[in-house]
């Protein structure tokens, strides 16, 4: 046959599409998961890990690992491309930023979602030939109080593609969540691109960390109502460990309202400064688990005329010590009650005995002599 410039130009057309078709078919959708353009070689990528906690709860101090593994892959297609088993060591965590971590700062951070990202390096060189390798990333058991880890499974995929040169390059990284979309079943799974993790800190099932409630209540027919008590209070729970009070008001109707700017912070194991409280004045201590114990002292208990009550129960040396597991309220009460006297009654008893002898008496006397005059 022969070929004319129309058709060698057709042929030539042809090939170009083939060839730009074969390298879509490599590309994954675009998407924020998605690392990579496809022209610069990609040597690591970054997930998110997301902590979600209670505006008024201190951050907690702990850290986040991960594991990737090589994942099998079983007649799996990617893009219209067989996906490939994951080669040992061609995703690795970097060693320098290779875990999410969180700590309390000297004040409350009440954002209610906090992030950090992990590092992953794709070693190329463990690599010998272009296709999608495929990988899975999990996050490590978290020994953390009110923390449970995140079950989620993510697939990662690494596009290795070779270069203008005919050399391999990593194109692109793709995480996926297998069974994270929308209307996914165990039956029929819907996958969804996603490039984080997320660990809640009880701000969802709120059945972890609870709230202690100080308030001091002062009564009896002698006390001064304007008087202050001094306190101290400590907590111990995880290392580190910080724990955001408000100081205000109590009442039995109303409940804790919080005096603006006016906060203090605990740390874990550590005392607190002394502070004072009077009649109605109370503290509220944020996110207790029910591993932290609380330890109250009143420095100044049953002194000055005064009686201590915790909870409606006479204590003798104002320090109470326990653990929650739900909102709680301990009451501290100093009454003062001056009492009637009755030795003064006592004392002249027999002198008003005798008065009213003697008034009966001349009623008598009396009457008996009108008695003869008449």
């Amino acid at each position: 046959m022969k070929l004319t410039r129309k058709s060698i130009g057709r042929i030539a057309a042809s090939f170009v599409a083939t060839a730009m078709l074969a390298t879509m078919a490599i590309v994954p959708a675009s998407a924020a998961p998605v690392t990579g353009d496809g022209t610069n070689a990609v040597d690591s990528f970054t997930i998110t890990k997301h902590l979600t906690k209670e505006d008024k709860t201190m951050t907690p101090k702990v850290d986040f690992t991960f594991t990737v593994n090589a994942a099998t892959a079983t007649n799996e297609k990617r893009n219209g491309i067989p996906v490939t088993s994951g080669v040992e060591g061609g995703v690795t965590v970097n060693d320098e930023d290779d875990s999410a971590d969180f700590a309390p700062g000297d004040g409350l951070d009440n954002s209610t979602d906090l992030t950090d990202t992990v590092t992953f390096d794709v070693n190329l060189d463990k690599f010998s030939l272009a296709g999608i390798y495929k990988y899975t990333i999990a996050e490590d058991e978290v020994t953390y109080d009110g923390i449970t880890k995140d079950p989620n499974v993510l697939d990662l995929y690494v596009y290795i593609q070779t270069d203008a040169s005919g050399s391999l390059k990593v194109a692109y990284t793709e995480l996926v969540d297998p069974d994270g979309g929308v209307g996914s079943t165990e039956e029929t799974p819907v996958e969804a691109k996603t490039d984080s993790f997320t660990n809640d800190y009880d701000s969802i099932n709120k059945t972890a960390l609870h709230d202690l409630v100080l308030y001091k209540v002062v009564s009896g027919n002698a006390a001064n109502m304007s008087e202050k008590f001094d306190f101290t209070v400590k907590i111990d729970g995880e290392t580190g460990e910080k724990y955001y009070v408000e100081i205000g008001k109590y009442t039995e109707e109303g409940g804790f309202v919080a005096t603006p700017n006016s906060t203090m912070i605990l740390t874990s194991g550590t005392a607190s400064s002394s502070f004072k409280l009077g009649n109605g004045d109370a503290i509220k201590i944020y996110g207790l688990d029910s591993n932290d114990t609380y330890t109250i002292e009143e420095v100044n208990d049953n002194t000055n005329g005064y009686t201590l009550k915790i909870n409606d129960i006479a204590d003798d040396d104002g320090i109470t010590t326990g653990t929650i597991s739900s909102d709680t309220n301990v009451v501290y009460e100093n009454n003062k009650n001056a009492s009637t006297p009755t030795g003064i009654v006592m004392d002249i008893a027999p002198y008003a005995v005798l008065v009213v002898i003697a008034a009966a008496g001349c009623f008598i006397f009396l009457r008996k002599r009108h008695a003869k005059e008449d």
